[in-house]
């Protein structure tokens, strides 16, 4: 989605924002980079902008790969970066200079991280640095030296679901589970232990909220919201998000609940990583939920 100058896309702690909104607001937001690999951080970057790895904040707590670090441990690198719980924050990420990697989500995960401890103004640039850069914008080199901050981690529990939720709440009526990898993933495909989805868990590949050209770039509106219809987030009563680690649900959970504005939508962060190590919990393989 191309944002008009200066608008905001989204309601809530965690929103879209185009170029021209950060341009406009010099040192009135922590930027925070989150692109593949430090060498393409260092290789070019937005101005002001200090790294931060997206697995920063992630450690194997209760042997869950993907789980998030303690507080303690999340609020000493959140207050080296300068983030303040009140103040805006920008994340972006790119294709990476150097890497020639990167699939946008690095953004989106770092937001929804942030947003998960207790920032409150956590907005994503929409396009990501390859739409900054096209739009003439300057880059730099240079690596700034933040002032840190008091920042103290706590966690939003109320955006959440544990597996006992979910395994409670897939199949009831008005409830829609949601698996965001990719369709064949979902099927079978993918890399877990164990093939296949959550037994009831309808598919909404992350891909269909952004281009093909620039996955960091939002689709217009009206193509997200068939997708969302489509996939029946719009008629369910409750929504959870979940995936294989983490990473592709962090950009449909604040797409449905902050620019679709669904009232009710929470994440299951473990996600596959962790449902599918429990040897009870049901899985199926194919095309269908069942």
């Amino acid at each position: 989605m191309v944002l008009d100058d200066a608008a905001e896309m989204g309601r809530g702690e965690l929103t879209w924002v185009p170029p021209s909104w950060l341009d406009a607001r010099p040192g009135g937001a922590t930027v925070l980079d989150a692109q593949p690999d430090v060498h393409d951080y260092l290789e070019e970057h937005i101005p002001g902008a200090v790294r931060v790895e997206e697995g920063a904040l992630r450690a194997p707590v209760g042997g869950l790969p993907t789980a998030f670090a303690p507080l303690a441990a999340v609020s000493a690198v959140l207050r080296a970066a300068g983030v303040r719980a009140g103040a805006p924050a920008v994340v972006y990420t790119s294709v990476g200079a150097r890497s020639a990697r990167g699939d946008g989500l690095g953004a989106t995960y770092l937001a929804h991280a942030l947003v998960r401890h207790g920032c409150r103004s956590v907005h994503v640039l929409d396009g990501g640095l390859e739409r900054w850069r096209s739009e003439g914008r300057r880059l730099t080199k240079d690596i700034p030296t933040p002032r840190a901050s008091r920042f103290q981690a706590r966690v939003r529990r109320d955006l959440l679901a544990g597996r006992a939720q979910v395994e409670r709440l897939r199949g009831r009526p008005g409830v829609l589970l949601l698996d965001t990898r990719s369709a064949q993933s979902y099927e079978g495909q993918g890399y877990l232990p164990r093939p296949g989805h959550i037994e009831g868990a309808v598919s909404l590949p992350w891909t269909s909220f952004v281009t093909e050209a620039n996955r960091s770039l939002l689709r217009p509106m009206g193509d997200i919201e068939r997708a969302a219809r489509a996939a029946g987030a719009m008629d369910a009563r409750e929504v959870i998000v979940s995936c294989g680690t983490g990473r592709t649900a962090s950009l449909v959970f604040p797409v449905l609940r902050g620019l679709l504005g669904l009232p009710r939508v929470r994440f299951y962060e473990g996600s596959l990583a962790d449902w599918a190590r429990e040897p009870g919990a049901p899985m199926v393989a194919g095309p269908s939920p069942w």
